[in-house]
């Protein structure tokens, strides 16, 4: 199997894993626009159009998606890097949406 088909389907399989609800995931903020949110921890408890609800040790915050790098942890242990702007849109719409290259 040629190295370009292995990493195609590895992006399925990623996407099928973000396909469902975030909420309960382990997020981490790798990079920001805003030098506050990054490295912040926690659980994603809540998720909108353009924002994800993270708890963490301290309190709640409102993270917008787009200009962020999100680490995820999925439910199986492996942890997804993924561009914000990846993840917009209401979980039940991202089902549909079709995969890009990132």
């Amino acid at each position: 199997m040629s190295e370009n088909n292995q990493r195609g389907r590895k992006k399925i399989f990623i996407w099928k894993n973000l396909t469902n609800s975030l909420i309960g995931l382990k997020v981490s903020i790798l990079r920001s626009s805003s030098k506050q949110w990054e490295g912040v921890k926690g659980v994603i408890i809540d998720e909108t159009f353009n924002l994800l609800i993270i708890e963490t040790n301290q309190k709640t915050i409102s993270i917008p998606k787009t200009n962020q790098i999100f680490a995820i942890e999925t439910k199986d242990g492996s942890v997804i890097q993924i561009e914000g702007k990846n993840l917009e849109g209401y979980p039940e719409h991202r089902i549909r949406k079709k995969l890009r290259n990132w």
